[in-house]
């Protein structure tokens, strides 16, 4: 198995992808900028490494975005993806036929290497997410509905945070809101922002790390009166296998899924 680092490098919206050369395996494919890690390198070193000599440019490297493990018909890699942010220098074409900065939405248009595939998916998950909690957050009160032995229950919530990867809200373990997600964790969650509503469909999951209390205490200060990481009370819950759908009365739905 090849072991195979890769830049997951964002500017804003955008991220940077590179096309390879069209005499090399899966030429003019599109690709994140990376390869091979030498004997003796850890994995960051060996993606600083590539971004000087790809793109001629220094990187921070941060934390990892994803891995995947992916067989071809010549190799087996397995792809390492860490997200980086330029320090010196700005992106030329050293050893590619282009270099590009796109966004999630134009993923589609190009054909990337297939073990880029499941990257791919996770950027734009990523994106739905983030895009669903800037709705909810500048919302501030969305509309909560659980199902209680058959019966639909709705409430006002108003947490909602991003975590590691993942859309989470927060209630009291002791509430029946919280029983009800135990229970059947099937939810969906509605809002408005004046111009167009968003209605979310998930499956919610107890995150019980203590750090996805401690993230949400902190993006909701007031809380920490009635709340504290830790104490046996505060739940926190991931919404995940959901689907998103934007509407309004002059545009048609639009739909996302994370």
């Amino acid at each position: 198995m090849t072991r195979v680092v890769a830049a997951l490098i964002e500017n804003g919206d955008r991220f940077l992808i590179c096309q390879r050369p069209v005499n090399k395996a899966r030429g003019l494919l599109w690709e994140f900028a990376g390869g091979k890690i030498e004997t003796g390198e850890t994995p960051q070193q060996a993606l600083l490494r590539e971004c000087r000599e790809e793109l001629g440019i220094e990187v921070t490297v941060c934390e990892q975005f994803a891995e995947v493990i992916h067989a071809y018909p010549d190799l087996t890699v397995q792809l390492t993806v860490f997200r980086a942010r330029m320090k010196q220098g700005e992106p030329q074409r050293l050893e590619h036929e282009e270099i590009r900065w796109i966004t999630a939405e134009e993923i589609d248009a190009f054909d990337f290497c297939p073990a880029d595939d499941e990257i791919l998916n996770h950027i734009k998950e990523e994106k739905a997410m983030k895009e669903v909690y800037e709705f909810l957050k500048k919302c501030g009160t969305y509309y909560l509905a659980t199902c209680d032995n058959g019966q639909a229950r709705v409430r006002p919530f108003g947490t909602i945070d991003l975590y590691e990867g993942k859309l989470t809200i927060q209630t009291g373990k002791s509430k029946d809101v919280a029983r009800q997600m135990f229970a059947d964790p099937k939810v969906e969650l509605c809002a408005f922002d004046g111009e167009q509503w968003l209605r979310v469909a998930a499956e919610a999951a107890e995150l019980p790390e203590i750090a996805a209390q401690e993230h949400m205490l902190e993006a909701y200060p007031d809380l920490k009166a009635m709340y504290t990481p830790g104490d046996g009370n505060t739940c926190v819950f991931a919404l995940q296998n959901a689907t998103a759908t934007f509407a309004s009365f002059t545009a048609a739905p639009r739909t996302v899924k994370f």
